[in-house]
């Protein structure tokens, strides 16, 4: 809990290796000034370059502000190849920007120079199974996440976004990027300098959640919700992986197939046999 101080955490990443960071809860920072991240910044380090994979998994940013990036800014600045980031089964809430370039989070990834245009493994990056919602943004930036860079392949899936200020994403990339946008709930895309290549199986549904308590921040969809079974598991063609739990440590696929957002719900069962795994849904004759 930043108590609206400072900024929670900035990690500067080194130049070859991994980073995950997990299970974290991220409740009121405030990056200074016109810095980003103000519950969590992950930076390249200004002498060094990043050549591995950065997964951000499981985390709750919750009421932090900053200029950029609300809730999360990833700024890399010299990504070399075969450079990847996750953001994966995370909750951002009420998280503010006092600026146009995203109130949940600000991914910010470019390739040097020389090597744009002539990458062989270009970087990657993923944001899925993510719940963001009711973040803000001044009226010409998305209260949701904004993308900006010349990262080459951005896959977008599974997140369920709604009552974000303005609109749930911005797409200002450069190069001619490979973007993939796919069983998500998206309230309001609005305009993007880029043009998703895939656009499939995304839905516009207000989300009912479950009740939880007057200060619970939990947003499990309720039964029969059309978010339950509608998200897309990862597999050959969708190059990321699935923790084995959802953002509050529910196991990650409970019904035929994961939920839209980091919350899994449930399904409309009447009877499972555990021996057989057998389903019969609420309703059925059998």
């Amino acid at each position: 809990d930043g108590n609206f101080s400072d900024r929670i955490l900035r990690v500067d990443l080194p130049e070859q290796g991994d980073v995950t960071i997990a299970g974290l809860s991220f409740v009121s920072g405030s990056a200074p000034g016109i810095a980003g991240g103000g519950g969590l910044l992950v930076r390249q380090d200004s002498n060094e370059s990043f050549d591995g994979t950065l997964m951000i998994s499981g985390n709750r940013f919750v009421n932090n502000d900053a200029y950029r990036g609300g809730g999360l800014e990833i700024r890399i600045l010299d990504g070399q190849p075969p450079m990847s980031v996750q953001v994966l089964t995370n909750h951002f809430l009420i998280n503010q920007a006092t600026s146009a370039f995203g109130g949940a989070a600000h991914i910010e990834i470019f390739t040097p120079v020389q090597s744009r245009g002539e990458l062989i493994a270009p970087p990657r990056v993923i944001l899925a199974h993510n719940t963001i919602v009711d973040n803000t943004a001044p009226a010409n930036g998305p209260g949701g996440v904004r993308f900006v860079g010349d990262m080459d392949e951005v896959f977008i899936a599974s997140n369920n976004f709604w009552g974000n200020s303005t609109s749930d994403l911005a797409l200002n990339l450069v190069l001619d990027p490979f973007v993939v946008l796919r069983n998500n709930n998206i309230e309001q895309l609005g305009s993007s300098v880029v043009v998703p290549d895939v656009d499939v199986d995304n839905i516009s549904v207000q989300p009912v959640y479950e009740d939880c308590g007057a200060f619970c921040f939990d947003r499990t969809p309720v039964t029969a919700s059309p978010l339950i079974d509608a998200g897309l598991a990862p597999g050959f063609f969708e190059p990321w992986s699935l923790p084995a739990s959802d953002v509050i440590g529910r196991r990650r696929q409970l019904g035929e197939a994961v939920d839209i957002g980091a919350y899994e719900g449930t399904p409309d069962i009447l009877f499972r046999d555990r021996f057989e795994g057998v389903e019969i849904p609420l309703g059925s004759s059998s």
